[in-house]
């Protein structure tokens, strides 16, 4: 798989990931062939629009048309983009139209048949599976403070979302725990987003 096809890759799972949590949890979702976007307040995430596949000579009448879905409040401030978006200089094109870039996030690809199963974690650290509230609250914690540098004040909305749609099958969540204790780290952003 090339770097392209993993980050194409990459963003088409966090999108559908969105839509996925946005849907099972009744929030507000739009989603048509050329541009998407969700709503989960009061959680914080997901949140925004993403997905955008417009053709060169109609990409102002787009962005025209969403600014004043934005307006109406029935659309998000946010604007995510990258490299599966059309067309390829969009950031251009939501600069002139008065959308400010201001942030970037990463995104991990993994084959798994390189994935080493005789693998050992490091002593103490132990790797469950968020079946559980407090696992689950753990986890929302995690993310909400470590991933997405919210306030504490934005882990119970969080928390409440995802568990909204734990009973999904297809979504599994992961929660570390190093000696008995939550497990966090820093992150580093790539993706652009405007608002």
């Amino acid at each position: 798989m090339s770097i392209i096809e993993k980050t194409l890759a990459v963003e088409t799972n966090l999108f559908e990931l969105f839509l996925t949590i946005a849907r099972l949890s009744n929030r507000s979702v739009y989603a048509d062939k050329s541009i998407a976007w969700v709503n989960c307040a009061p959680a914080k995430w997901p949140y925004g629009i993403f997905g955008a596949n417009f053709e060169t000579e109609n990409v102002e009448e787009k962005i025209k048309s969403i600014r004043e879905q934005i307006g109406q409040g029935n659309a998000p401030r946010l604007w995510m983009t990258g490299p599966s978006m059309r067309p390829e200089n969009l950031d251009e094109y939501l600069v002139k139209f008065g959308f400010v870039r201001k942030s970037e996030a990463t995104g991990m690809a993994l084959s798994l048949s390189d994935l080493k199963a005789d693998f050992e974690l490091p002593s103490g650290l132990e790797i469950r599976t968020v079946t559980e509230e407090r696992a689950l609250n753990d986890w929302a914690r995690v993310v909400t403070l470590g991933l997405f540098g919210r306030p504490e004040s934005d882990v119970s909305s969080f928390y409440k979302l995802m568990k909204s749609v734990m009973e999904y099958d297809r979504l599994k969540f992961y929660v570390g725990y190093s000696e008995g204790v939550i497990y966090q780290n820093k992150r580093t952003e790539v993706r652009r987003n405007f608002s």
